[in-house]
């Protein structure tokens, strides 16, 4: 488990802060029981898309020490699919087409 959390995590230094990546190792060591918990507040810092798999704690071999740790760390979903997700310019694209037609 903790290679796998370990080489997702260095992929997001390796793109946002290179001189980060000497202290991947500490870290997973650090927070050996808190895998799940250490990806998500790196993803969030760095605004990267988390992968599901590494949020629902079901690569840790540890996840019977703090069940509830893992999954109380995954934030709501920011309207993935809504309307307002990231590319909320739904409404000028409507507006842009009723103008034009």
């Amino acid at each position: 488990a903790k290679a796998v959390y370990s080489r997702h995590i260095k992929a997001i230094y390796q793109e946002h802060n290179p001189a980060k990546l000497l202290e991947v190792d500490k870290l997973i060591d650090k927070y050996a029981d808190q895998l799940g918990v250490l990806y998500q507040s790196i993803c969030q810092k760095y605004s990267v898309e988390p992968q599901p798999e590494l949020l629902s704690g079901a690569v840790q071999s540890t996840s019977s020490t703090s069940p509830g740790l893992v999954l109380s760390a995954i934030p709501e979903p920011q309207g993935q699919g809504a309307d307002d997700g990231p590319d909320s310019g739904n409404a000028s694209s409507t507006a842009n087409a009723e103008s034009s037609s």
